[in-house]
């Protein structure tokens, strides 16, 4: 009988040290387990400074997204670029029917020829004429010639001077012309503002355009930046040099480093990006300007920003 319980006795130890030997294997499996899921940040070494707050964001780049646009009227006649393209300051992007102003720089140019034989012509005049006063002007003294001849010379000098004049003021008006035409060119060309890239084409060849129309969608080849909207209740806690990670909208877990550069001094209303958190009619945001150094992030894209203090 004695025998019989020390066997239970032993047969039950057995059941326990086994259940507890399969309990604390599950759970080393199970922190492993986590360890392996557990996501990778997108910057090493993640900042650990105290969070100080969190606000709703998006990815820009300096000078921001810029819509150009012509500045006249008219027809597109040729479009030289298309979206994702790189291009350097002063490439020609986009040009609008032309003929007719270059017709009328044609008529300008030989305009200009025309005034401009006129002058020779003149001026060729004005010297047989400064002779024949040159040689009238003895005799007359000497009474060889009459003094009518003289006056007459004298009187067409004058008219001869005046014709001159308004053709010199002709032909400079006519130059103006061209320059206005050439001006008008120019107002029918769109060229890149600087180097950067293409990131949408709104028009193509042969639609009609009118001055000031968005045409295409430019980004110049600034740092990437991100823009935070701070409830005013927070300003005065963020302040120019602070670290602070950045999270995509879509993934919380992929951090990127950032830095404030700026923070604006100014309150405004929730405007840029309502969809990101449900704001009070009144509620009153300050810009944060954070500098972001990582490609990954689109332009445009909407983030969160958490504000990290010093230890």
């Amino acid at each position: 009988m004695k025998e019989r319980v020390r066997t239970q006795v032993l047969v039950s130890r057995s059941r326990w040290l086994l259940i507890a030997g399969c309990l604390i294997a599950a759970t080393a499996a199970a922190a492993l387990a986590l360890l392996h899921q557990a996501p990778t940040k997108a910057v090493a070494g993640a900042v650990q400074n105290p969070l100080v707050a969190t606000a709703p964001g998006w990815v820009d780049v300096e000078g921001g997204i810029q819509r150009l646009g012509i500045r006249t009227e008219g027809t597109v006649q040729s479009l030289m670029v298309h979206e994702g393209q790189s291009v350097a300051a002063g490439d020609l992007l986009l040009k609008l029917d032309d003929g007719p102003t270059m017709l009328e720089l044609r008529a300008a140019a030989i305009d200009i020829q025309r005034r401009h034989a006129e002058q020779i012509a003149l001026a060729a005049q004005l010297t047989r004429l400064r002779a024949e006063i040159t040689r009238l002007t003895p005799l007359v003294a000497a009474q060889a010639e009459s003094a009518d001849e003289l006056r007459g010379a004298s009187a067409r000098l004058a008219d001869l001077q005046s014709q001159i004049t308004l053709a010199d003021l002709a032909e400079h008006a006519a130059q103006l012309q061209t320059l206005q035409l050439q001006q008008r060119l120019k107002r029918g060309e769109l060229r890149a503002p600087a180097a950067g890239e293409i990131l949408r084409v709104s028009t193509h060849v042969g639609d009609t355009v009118a001055p000031g129309s968005a045409l295409l969608s430019f980004v110049g080849n600034g740092p990437r930046i991100v823009r935070a909207e701070l409830d005013e209740r927070l300003f005065g806690q963020v302040t120019s040099g602070m670290t602070a990670e950045v999270a995509p909208e879509y993934d919380d877990m992929k951090l990127y480093e950032a830095r404030v550069l700026r923070v604006a001094h100014a309150v405004g209303p929730v405007q840029t990006l309502p969809e990101l958190r449900a704001a009070a009619k009144d509620d009153r945001v300050v810009e944060c300007v954070l500098s972001v150094d990582n490609n990954d992030l689109l332009i445009g894209q909407r983030v969160l920003v958490r504000f990290r203090g010093s230890h």
